[in-house]
Formats: structure tokens, sequence, C-alpha cells
């Protein structure tokens, strides 16, 4: 069914022979004057007739839904689908073939019989290559006459958007020190869960997570009453990702449904991503910041969860390369944001680490991921206490690199 334009009714080759032989048959029983020629004929004719009826009236209007699993499907990672169709009240279940259209796979077959309740019900799994909205469908159907002369092909069911994230992979929890500034700036779980004698508490307010709803409080105060941490603050994270293009080695085609454009930045991409859930995780708030001056990455609200389907999530599934060639601005950090500086770059040029450096302020342990070549200058000003550079290949498994970061941190 490859490449068959839906909604038209046709011969097959066997048809258009039976109809080929019918006109033959025709003229020479007219020169000939033979009777039962004619009567072959016009019976190769009605044959073919018959068949385009029966395709027609057999058309394959059925009613289509597709679930989805996972919703959210992330690149290399499998998606399954299934496609129960049920056709309308007093027609048939088709018999024929099946085609559902997706970007970067050929999935169909034979329709299966119908159950008890005339539904058929289709299972296919596919691997997403590439991060992005996609569109699965419409279901394509093709009937056949049981003399196999005549097919109708039509589209049935609606296209069903889905959002393919980045590959996240799940990074270690153990921590590790590097000296920073004027002391030491550990790595590891900073979730904000004070004891009780550490917090204070006042009214719930409107938007409060209702996790922070001190219950002992409540009761004795007659309302709804919240934490208030005193001695604790939330440390913000920074996370970087290059999207000059000029900064990443580009792939050699050009990008399609199955091939990224380039292969360093989807890496780069997904170590973005599994940071960011990572730290988020160990208490972090996020801040993301672009090398290129267009925003395309949304922060994570404070306490919100980065499971799929978040804003965030969404926004990396789509981020993509710029023509942009200078750094833009970034704004100074707070005074009391003491968490890490994650980078994941491609080259590292003098100029790129000067503003990695601004970007990291003080007091901060700065993590460079380099997918490309680094300057010996550029080297040069990162390597100071609190800085660890480690240049990555796109085929290294993101789990493995983050843990091996304690190896290259600097003292």
């Amino acid at each position: 069914m490859t490449g068959e334009r839906p909604g038209r009714v046709r011969l097959t080759g066997r048809g258009w022979g039976i109809l080929a032989g019918a006109v033959v048959l025709g003229v020479a029983a007219y020169v000939a004057g033979v009777h039962e020629l004619l009567l072959a004929a016009c019976f190769a004719g009605l044959l073919v007739l018959a068949a385009l009826a029966l395709v027609i009236l057999g058309r394959p209007g059925v009613d289509v839904r597709r679930d989805v699993v996972p919703p959210y499907p992330m690149t290399g990672m499998p998606l399954r689908v299934t496609l129960t169709l049920r056709p309308p009240s007093g027609r048939p279940a088709p018999r024929g073939l099946w085609r559902e259209y997706v970007p970067w796979d050929e999935v169909g077959g034979e329709l299966p019989p119908p159950d008890k309740s005339r539904t058929q019900v289709l299972r296919y799994e596919t691997v997403p290559p590439m991060r992005g909205p996609a569109r699965l469908g419409a279901v394509s159907l093709r009937v056949t006459d049981p003399f196999g002369l005549a097919t109708n092909t039509r589209t049935a069911g609606t296209e069903t958007s889905v959002t393919v994230l980045p590959f996240l992979a799940a990074l270690d929890d153990s921590g590790f020190e590097v000296s920073a500034g004027e002391g030491v700036t550990r790595l590891r779980d900073n979730r904000v869960s004070p004891s009780d004698d550490d917090l204070s508490t006042r009214e719930y307010r409107r938007g409060d997570p209702m996790r922070r709803v001190h219950w002992r409080a409540s009761a004795h105060h007659g309302e709804l009453m919240v934490r208030q941490e005193e001695q604790h603050s939330v440390p913000e994270a920074r996370l970087v990702l290059e999207t000059r293009r000029e900064w990443h080695v580009p792939a050699m085609l050009p990008p399609s449904a199955d091939r990224p454009e380039s292969d360093a930045f989807e890496w780069c991409v997904s170590m973005l991503g599994s940071a960011a859930v990572h730290l988020t995780r160990l208490g972090y708030r996020i801040a993301t910041f672009e090398t290129a001056g267009e925003r395309q990455l949304t922060d994570p609200l404070p306490d919100e969860e980065l499971a799929p389907g978040s804003a965030f999530l969404t926004a990396l599934a789509t981020v993509q390369l710029t023509e942009a060639y200078d750094l833009h601005e970034i704004p100074a950090a707070s005074s009391d944001a003491q968490g890490p500086l994650v980078a994941v770059v491609g080259s590292v040029d003098v100029a790129l680490a000067r503003w990695l450096r601004a970007v990291r302020g003080r007091g901060r342990v700065g993590l460079v991921f380099a997918a490309g070549p680094v300057e010996p200058q550029a080297e040069e000003l990162l390597s100071g206490p609190g800085w660890s550079v480690r240049a990555v290949d796109p085929a290294d498994d993101l789990g493995a690199v983050w843990v091996g970061t304690r190896e290259l941190s600097r003292v």
C-alpha cells in the first residue's frame, strides 16, 4: 500500500486485463458476427462492474480509536499504538489491508477478522528516532473484491499529535566535592525538608503547595497553616545549552524525519534534560540559559515536577539550533543561589569560556560537557577551582558521563 493515494476506487492489474479481454472479444464478435463471443465479452465486462460495485458498497468506513503508550514517548524507546476499528451500525467490518501513517516508519498489514462485537484491534510498535512534534495517522484501509479485480482505498479516523521527548537518563544520586571559591560546594541532596525545629508556620495562601501544609499547626490554629523555612534557602542550579549552529558539528546529511541535524546537539539536549530532572528531584530551583539570544526553553516553575507533559520538557523537545553567532547577556546570579552550573556545549573557544565564567558566578561548581574541541586558552580559563570540564562524544552514555565527572574534578 506504500504510496497509494487514499480515496480512490481503481482496478487491479487483473481487472484491467479482464476488461481489455472483454473489449477484444466484443470487437471480435462484431467483426466475425459470432454471438457466443459477444456473450463472453458481456460476461467479462459485467464481472468487472460487479467487482467495482462490491468495493464501492463495501467501502471501509469505520470509526477509529487510537491509544498511544506512553503518551509522551522518548527517542530510542518503544512506542506502542493500539488501533480499535468499529464499523458504523449496519455495516460489515472491512476486509483487506491497512496502513498507518508514521513519519519515520512503515506500519501496516492485513486486517484481522472482527470479533463478536464487529470490532477489529490492530497493534504495532515503533521507535521514534527524532524528538519533536509528530503526527500518527490517519489509517488507510484498502478493500478488495473476492475476485481481486478492484480495490477501494479510504482513510479512516483522524490524526493523533504526539510530542517525542529527548531521551532522558536516570542520573546517579551520588555527589562529589570540588573546591569552589572560599569554601566547598557539595553537589548532593539539598532537598528542602528541614525538621519541625527549623521552620515556622504562616497562614495558607492561594497557590501554596498542599505538601507544605503543617497539619498539627493547622489543627491548633483552626485554619490551614503552611511550613515557612527560616534557616533554609532553595539553591538555584543554572543549566546552559549551546544553541548556536556554528559551535556544533553538523551531520553530513540534511535533517529528515529520521536523521538529526547534529548528533552532538541531540546529545546535549538529552544531557540537559536529564540533569534538569535530576537536580529538580534533589530540590534545586532550575534556571536555564541558551548561548544564543533567542529564548526557546522554559524554566520550570517552583515546586514543579518535571514529568512528561511539563512545559519545560515540551520546550526541550522542540529546541533547535539557530544562526546566531554572538553570545547574549546573562543576568547576575542572586547572592544566595549557590547551586551548580551545568553547561552542555559544543566547541569551546575563549569567548564562550569567559561567558561561562560569568554565568557561573561565585561559589558555584561549574560542570562543562564539551561535545566539540576545546581551545587550549579556553581550557585554562575553565581550569580553576570548582571547574570540571569533560570532552564527550555523542555515543557516550549519559549516566556514565555524569558519574565520570567525579574523576575529572579539578581541586
